[in-house]
Formats: C-alpha cells, structure tokens, sequence
C-alpha cells in the first residue's frame, strides 16, 4: 500500500512540475505580447489596457492563453489543496503507533490522491 501510495504521489508531484511550468510559459508568452502593444504606442495617449483590449480582439489566440492560464491557476489550487492534504496526512501517520490505524489513513490518503488525479485528468 505504501508503494501504492508513492506512485501516487509521484504522479501528483509531476502534474504539479507541468502545470507550473506551462503556468511560467503561458506568463511568458502574455508578457511578450503586452510588451509587444506597449512598444507599439510609445508615445501615444492611449491608454495601454485600451489598447491590450484592441491587441486581443485581432489576436484570438492570445485570449484562449489567458483563459488557458485561468484554467491552469484552479489546476495549480487544486494541487496546493491536495499537496496540505499530503503533509496533515504525512504528520497523522507519523504520530500514529497503532497499525490498523496507520492503514486506514493510508486508505484515505489514497482515495484523496485517487480522487485528485481523476479529476485532474479530464
């Protein structure tokens, strides 16, 4: 069950190592963009949200970023939550002499990890 339980960890930890990096990607890619509008009105009275607003209705693809970073920040809150799940989870078991009760928190522990990797896959 331990060894069951690792796997699972394992695979949250690498979900949580893609979504932080795609996060830092996406950042990446908005940041160069608004640079790329902030470059292009120097020196005009133009306010620059009015004018990231404009850069983003004639470029569809850079507001499916922005949902898409949305999306991603619930992901990464999703993972947050269940990673302090982990940690209460870590500290139960290790304060805990009896047996049967250290395999019932295992259990659990897997049914939450279980639980977050499903629904992190759809």
């Amino acid at each position: 069950m331990s060894n069951q339980l690792g796997n699972l960890v394992i695979q949250l930890t690498q979900k949580e190592v893609e979504v932080y990096n795609k996060i830092a990607e996406l950042k990446n890619e908005i940041m160069a963009r608004e640079l790329q509008v902030a470059r292009s009105i120097k020196g005009q009275r133009i306010a620059f949200d009015k004018a990231i607003k404009e850069a983003m209705a004639e470029d569809p693809d850079w507001e499916s970023l922005v949902k898409e970073l949305e999306s991603l920040k619930v992901t990464k809150s999703i993972l947050s939550h269940t990673r302090k799940h982990i940690d209460n989870f870590t500290v139960m078991l290790q304060n805990e002499d009896d047996d049967e009760v250290r395999e019932d928190l295992m259990q659990q522990l897997i049914k939450v990890l279980e639980g977050t990797l499903s629904l992190l896959s759809q």
